[in-house]
């Protein structure tokens, strides 16, 4: 999972990729997080960050 600190997601991934195999609920609990947490927020360079896509929460998660 991705974590947010300071304006700056850092996601850490196992080297030795595997199919990921979640619940709609992780997936709904992920967009939740990303809603939360991510939109509304301006960038460095003034851009806000308004939406997200579903294709987003997918490689959030893995």
């Amino acid at each position: 999972m991705c974590s947010v600190k300071t304006n700056v997601i850092s996601c850490h991934f196992p080297l030795n990729r595997r199919p990921l195999h979640i619940s709609f609920t992780v997936y709904k609990a992920t967009a939740k997080e990303v809603e939360e947490n991510l939109v509304g927020m301006t960038i460095v360079d003034g851009v806000e960050i308004k939406s997200y896509a579903t294709h987003f929460i997918d490689r959030v998660i893995g």
